[in-house]
């Protein structure tokens, strides 16, 4: 099992994350609803075994430290993108389960490139010419970058630069648009980050061109491109203001390989609607975990909701569970080792989910898979591939809901 969680935690002011709502006046101008469906195939990049450990310890390391305000940041992976002929009136991305990351095309401008998918940041950031370093040599090696001297004649960039810390590295770069293709889907004059610098944390040696953060909106559009346009700089947002008839993307994993992900399609008449209490990670309300039947809340003394205001994200590139020090040393102890009777997450209106397999067999011994993240100010839970293993969710951005369905439903 390799350990994945990129954490989007800017920690400068140029980056500081603010929640802003879409004016619809800067949104594109629809046509006719767009009703065809795009179908990708997930990748796992081949290089992970060899940075497991180094990876799991120094996480564990960096959680502890990210003591700022911020939230989970998921990486789901997509790769070959292909179209399919599928049901009318949605776009189909097929999977291939890599048990904790994915990697998938993306064309901007022409240029195709290999993409970590990230519920839980917003911007799309790749590797670029205008990066020199050792890691960025190593892309370019690959010829995977996006090279400004090859940009076609829609790329404009602009004179801004971000800083963005991860839990597991920080990069900056310069902000520019482009057309943006997923398969044939076209979001034309999207905004992108180009990597300039990233620091030598090992995550940037891996074989992957850039983060596609496909989360809400997270910080105020306050650039504009060489052409005068304000640059939008959530991918999510540009798909918001495409002609989709729906603004949906749902994952499904087979438990065999593979899987879907689909955009645009109605949520299943089984699923269940969890509202998204916050526009910024896609998360929801936290009432309580149950393990063996107990209440890990009531163990670690919390026993009003309105006191410690605990929240759950849903992160489809964590390859783990995550949930604050004190809660994580307590299931530990709850659990035991076999893990029978799984454990279960309480939501806001007391509706449950539950997840039965959510332990590592370790030789003779094994653990639960879940991790301890400390933020500030935040009772923030992640739920992980091990979530995604068991059940269908959708991420539904045009009303605002999380729809989940069981997988033996």
């Amino acid at each position: 099992m390799t350990v994945v969680l990129l954490l989007a935690l800017p920690l400068l002011a140029e980056a500081s994350w603010k929640k802003l709502s879409i004016n619809s006046s800067s949104a594109l101008e629809l046509q006719s609803l767009d009703y065809g469906s795009y179908h990708v195939k997930l990748q796992q990049r081949t290089n992970l075994k060899q940075l497991r450990k180094h990876r799991f310890n120094s996480l564990s390391v960096r959680h502890r430290q990210l003591m700022v305000h911020g939230g989970s940041n998921g990486t789901a992976l997509i790769g070959g993108l292909r179209k399919e002929p599928v049901e009318k009136e949605h776009y189909k991305l097929h999977l291939t389960d890599k048990q904790s990351e994915y990697t998938a095309p993306i064309d901007i401008g022409g240029q195709k490139l290999n993409c970590i998918y990230d519920t839980g940041s917003a911007m799309v950031w790749v590797y670029s010419s205008l990066c020199n370093s050792d890691i960025c040599r190593r892309h370019l090696n690959r010829g995977s970058r996006f090279d400004l001297e090859q940009a076609d004649k829609a790329f404009s960039p602009s004179d801004c630069y971000k800083f963005v810390q991860f839990g597991t590295g920080s990069l900056r770069g310069q902000l520019g648009t482009d057309d943006i293709h997923l398969d044939s889907l076209q979001l034309p004059g999207a905004g992108f980050g180009m990597i300039k610098h990233t620091d030598d944390n090992p995550v940037f040696t891996l074989d992957f061109d850039g983060i596609c953060g496909v989360s809400y909106k997270m910080e105020e559009d306050s650039c504009y491109n060489e052409d005068g346009k304000l640059i939008r700089t959530s991918l999510l947002q540009n798909l918001q203001a495409s002609n989709l008839a729906y603004k949906t993307m749902t994952f499904s994993f087979d438990g065999s390989g593979g899987g879907d992900l689909s955009i645009g399609p109605p949520p299943l008449e089984t699923a269940i609607a969890v509202p998204v209490t916050t526009k910024f990670y896609w998360e929801t309300k936290l009432m309580d975990i149950k393990v063996g039947g107990r209440s890990l809340f009531a163990e670690i003394g919390w026993h009003d909701p309105n006191v410690h205001k605990a929240q759950v994200v849903f992160d489809t590139g964590t390859s783990v569970f995550t949930m604050p020090f004190d809660a994580y040393t307590t299931v530990h102890k709850m659990a035991g080792c076999d893990g029978k009777g799984g454990i279960t997450y309480v939501l806001g209106d007391g509706r449950e989910v539950h997840i039965n397999n959510w332990f590592q067999q370790m030789g003779e011994s094994c653990t639960p898979l879940v991790m301890d993240l400390d933020i500030r100010d935040q009772n923030l839970f992640i739920l992980g591939q091990p979530f995604f293993d068991e059940h269908i969710t959708t991420f539904d951005a045009g009303r605002n809901v999380i729809w989940i369905s069981p997988k033996n439903k």
